[in-house]
C-alpha cells in the first residue's frame, strides 16, 4: 500500500484524537454548578472519506485499458471501462465543482488534462493492428501526453450462478512516465523496477435477478454494461477522495438497484 496512503489516514485519526481532547479539556475547563459536561463524539467518529491511492501528476494525462484479448465483446467491455473512469476523473479532477481545484498550472506542473476517451477510441481505430504494438511510451509520445494510466482487463466474465448471474472482473492499473518509461505508481521493490505487475482492481457484484436460463442477450449486455460501469469507478476513485456510504445507506441503495433491475427483467421478458 502506497506510504502516502497510510501517512493521510494516520494524520487524520490524528488530527480527530488531539480535537476530541481539546474539546474535553474545555468541558472540564467550563465545568460549574448548574453545567454539565456533555461526551464529546468526535474522538470516536469513524471517517467515511477514502484518500486517493496516488495523487496524478498536473500534467497531459490519458488513460488507457487494454483489454484482455482482442475479441470484440472484450474491447466493447474496455473502452466502457475507460468511459465511465473518464467522466469521474474529469469531474472530479480536471473540472471538479468542490473550489480550490485543480491546481492552478505553474512553470514545472502546467496542470492536469485529460484526452478524451472518444479520442483514445478514434486512435485505436486509426492503428488498427499496429497500436497492439506500441509500448506504454509509444501511446503517450503518439498521444502527446506526459502520464498514462495504463489499466489491463486480466479476468471479466459472468457466472451463472443458478437463480442469479453475477459478474467479476480484475483489473491491474499502473500509472506511467510517457516521457522516460518510468513507472511512477506502484511502487516497485528494487530489482522489480520493470515488473508488470500493477495495483489490482477485483470488481464484481450480482446484477441479475432472474433465472439464468431466460437471460436474454439484452439482460447480458446490461449486466456487461453494469459491470464496466462499476469497474470504471473504481479505477478513477484510485486517483481521487471519495465517500464511502455511511452504515445501511449501502444496504439501501443495493434494495432499490436490485428492485429496478428485476422490474426491467420483466419488462424484457414480456
Amino acid at each position: 500500500m502506497p506510504p502516502r496512503y497510510l501517512s493521510g489516514a494516520r494524520r487524520t485519526r490524528q488530527a480527530r484524537a488531539i480535537v476530541g481532547a481539546a474539546l474535553l479539556a474545555l468541558g472540564v475547563g467550563f465545568g460549574s454548578p448548574g453545567c454539565e459536561l456533555v461526551a464529546v463524539p468526535f474522538a470516536g467518529f469513524e471517517d467515511y472519506t477514502v484518500p486517493a491511492a496516488y495523487e496524478l501528476p498536473h500534467r497531459s494525462t490519458v488513460l488507457i485499458v487494454e483489454p484482455r484479448s482482442r475479441a470484440a465483446e472484450d474491447e466493447r467491455f474496455a473502452r466502457q471501462i475507460a468511459a465511465r473512469a473518464h467522466v469521474q476523473l474529469d469531474r472530479n479532477l480536471v473540472n471538479p465543482a468542490k473550489p480550490g481545484k485543480p491546481v492552478p498550472p505553474t512553470s514545472d506542473e502546467p496542470g492536469l488534462s485529460m484526452v478524451s476517451a472518444a479520442e483514445v477510441a478514434r486512435f485505436q481505430d486509426r492503428r488498427g493492428e499496429a497500436y497492439y504494438h506500441l509500448s506504454i511510451e509509444a501511446l503517450g509520445r503518439e498521444l502527446n501526453v506526459d502520464t498514462v494510466i495504463y489499466a489491463k482487463v486480466i479476468k471479466a466474465r459472468l457466472n451463472d450462478q443458478g437463480s442469479v448471474l453475477q459478474p467479476e472482473s480484475r483489473v491491474s492499473v499502473r500509472v506511467i512516465d510517457a516521457r522516460t518509461g518510468r513507472r511512477l505508481w506502484p511502487e516497485t521493490t528494487p530489482g522489480m523496477e520493470g515488473a508488470a505487475t500493477g495495483w489490482p482492481i477485483e470488481t464484481g457484484g450480482t446484477h441479475q435477478t432472474t433465472s439464468a436460463g431466460e437471460l436474454s442477450p439484452t439482460m447480458r449486455d446490461r449486466a456487461w454494461q453494469a459491470l464496466a460501469d462499476d469497474v470504471g469507478l473504481d479505477l478513477a476513485r484510485l486517483f481521487y477522495a471519495w465517500e464511502r456510504p455511511q452504515p445501511g445507506a449501502a444496504a439501501e441503495a443495493e434494495k432499490r438497484r436490485v428492485e429496478r433491475q428485476k422490474r426491467s427483467n420483466e419488462a424484457v421478458l414480456r
